[in-house]
């Protein structure tokens, strides 16, 4: 055995991976990861365990706020607004950076057993009050009605009025979640304070708050600026499209000459109609050639204006108009 090993090539031996050597998941993780987009990170994280293992709260974020798509990822975003917007003030239990990535991904209702209402399926974002991924039938089933009167208010003043609590309120009444809540693999989500559970005491992370605000801010400042220029762009188009209709004009008013009626009467702008919508089809020649018809045809009639050698003259009407 020992004499088969000292004959072993150099490259067979240097097959098996050295400790601490980069992996695809570094090289992946490191520098593919940050360009993604919530899709395209959420396919690559379920590739394998070890990917899941490096997904930070930074990958997510960035994936969604900085990386999405603004027309069509307008729900993932509010929707990680709103999930870290509850996050920041207390209300509901720290996400994963998987689940961040899942709630960005999300179409239908998460709760479990798996949701078959005919809303599952329409659910685009979380609820805002709850920071869930749920429809409304498991909305109105999952919250507990709570009266705002003063014998209510006995129990439950000190829940009602934490400003750490999760609830929807309406004139005389509020609404608590019912249950603290568990995701398919034990993570603890949605609102930390429930109708069966008090709140635990914990605190909000200040750098994945820090972190999210960063994101965000850097994220809006790109789409403001990415609306500037195409409002400036679609400025400059319609200044461009004027200026060629002006120019679509003199030269119609050039061409037309001493001929009266000619620049601005209706078979002339019937004609120009197309044009005027895509001035940039407007060539010369062919301003020349509808200019030269409409101006033929009024030369025409003005030539014939008081000809009256068609009537007949044996005709006694006729040869009066005559």
């Amino acid at each position: 055995t020992a004499l088969m090993a000292e004959k072993q090539p150099p490259a067979a031996a240097g097959t098996k991976k050295s400790k601490g050597a980069l992996t695809n998941e570094d090289v992946l993780m490191t520098h593919v990861a940050p360009c993604l987009s919530y899709m395209d990170l959420f396919s690559l994280v379920k590739t394998t365990k070890e990917m899941r293992s490096r997904l930070t709260h930074e990958h997510s974020l960035t994936a969604v706020l900085l990386n999405a798509d603004d027309k069509f990822g307008k729900n993932a975003k509010a929707t990680i607004r709103n999930v870290m917007d509850l996050y920041e003030k207390g209300k509901i239990h720290k996400p994963s950076p998987m689940r961040l990535l899942r709630l960005a991904n999300g179409k239908r209702c998460e709760m479990g057993p798996p949701c078959d209402t005919p809303e599952a399926r329409k659910v685009v974002k979380t609820r805002p009050d709850w920071g869930l991924f749920c429809c409304w039938p498991h909305t109105v089933g999952g919250s507990a009605e709570i009266s705002l009167s003063k014998k209510s208010l006995k129990t439950w003043g000190a829940t009602v009025g934490d400003p750490r609590t999760c609830q929807h309120s309406m004139s005389n009444k509020t609404f608590l979640w019912k249950k603290p809540m568990t995701a398919a693999d034990g993570e603890k989500i949605g609102p930390i304070t429930t109708a069966t559970s008090p709140h635990d005491g914990s605190t909000p992370d200040p750098t994945l708050v820090q972190l999210f605000q960063r994101l965000d801010r850097e994220g809006r400042e790109r789409m403001s600026a990415a609306a500037a220029v195409k409002a400036d762009a679609r400025q400059k188009k319609k200044a461009s499209k004027d200026q060629k209709i002006a120019a679509i004009d003199a030269t119609v008013k050039r061409l037309a000459g001493e001929v009266q009626g000619v620049a601005g009467c209706r078979a002339l702008v019937e004609q120009l109609d197309p044009l005027y919508l895509a001035p940039s089809k407007a060539s010369p020649a062919k301003l020349r050639a509808i200019v030269d018809d409409v101006r033929d045809a009024y030369a025409a009639a003005d030539a014939a204006l008081g000809d009256f050698s068609f009537l007949d003259e044996s005709n006694l009407r006729d040869a009066v108009l005559k």
